[in-house]
């Protein structure tokens, strides 16, 4: 019973780690979009309704990856950290509709859900803090949404040296996302030998439930049959040996 509930309870980080792993390679492709927009509005002979135009691609950009940062899955939002049942990004916008802001507060993206399988103790979500950028990531690490932003509004202002000086930014949140892939990699990656523990496990106890369940029955009634009527004499010897020491300190 116990092996059958750390399998079940390894069934379901399967599927938290595995729905985030999806996301996630989404927002790196985005981001890896909006790069290859980026390399074209710094490209000097690029006109500045082309860079209009680019700018726009990064506004849906930015729009698709704010949908993918509040996404849920089985009722839960996938980047929340601990506080599953509220959205962890609130985005801000302008008079145009524009979003003008992403943020979030770190305790909403913070926090570690872990599942038991077996001895271990597993953690099975990501927060938004830990790829995200902003309030509850490490120190040092990229605003993802802060810099698109950034990107859409210097190419839609036809300014190709602001384009040009957000690229390393832009390099070290592909970077970023990248790493958080390598991360969620190995999480499956360990899911996938507590599986093959598990079901190794499974197997043994089946096997003795299977020798139990086929023992001999009436074998196993002459064998406990033989140990009580030895146990009997036992106790008959037993009573015997005292019985004789206690007459001797009577003598």
């Amino acid at each position: 019973q116990a092996n059958d509930q750390y399998q079940s309870n390894l069934a379901d980080a399967r599927t938290q780690v595995d729905h985030s792993t999806g996301i996630i390679q989404t927002l790196q492709k985005l981001v890896s979009e909006a790069h290859g927009l980026a390399l074209k509005g710094a490209n000097g002979s690029t006109t500045a309704d082309a860079r209009s135009a680019l700018a726009k691609q990064v506004n849906d950009l930015i729009e698709e990856a704010s949908d993918q940062a509040n996404d849920s899955s089985l009722g839960r939002y996938t980047f929340a950290g601990v506080n599953t049942q509220t959205a962890p990004y609130a985005v801000t916008r302008n008079a145009s509709g524009q979003i003008t802001a992403v943020t979030t507060t770190a305790a909403a993206v913070s926090g570690s859900v872990v599942r038991q399988i077996g001895t271990a103790m597993v953690r099975v979500n990501t927060g938004g803090g830990d790829f995200l950028g902003g309030a509850g990531s490490p120190a040092g690490a990229t605003d993802y949404f802060g810099t698109l932003i950034q990107l859409r509004d210097a190419l839609a202002a036809n300014n190709p040296d602001a384009v040009i000086a957000l690229q390393p930014s832009i390099n070290t949140l592909e970077n970023q996302l990248g790493d958080q892939v390598t991360v969620v990699g190995a999480q499956s990656r360990r899911l996938d030998r507590l599986d093959s523990a598990l079901q190794g496990q499974a197997l043994d106890s089946q096997t003795h439930l299977a020798a139990l369940e086929n023992a001999d029955i009436a074998k196993v009634a002459l064998d406990l049959q033989n140990a009580q009527t030895i146990y009997q004499q036992a106790l008959a010897v037993g009573n015997k040996l005292f019985s004789m020491a206690a007459g001797s300190l009577l003598a």
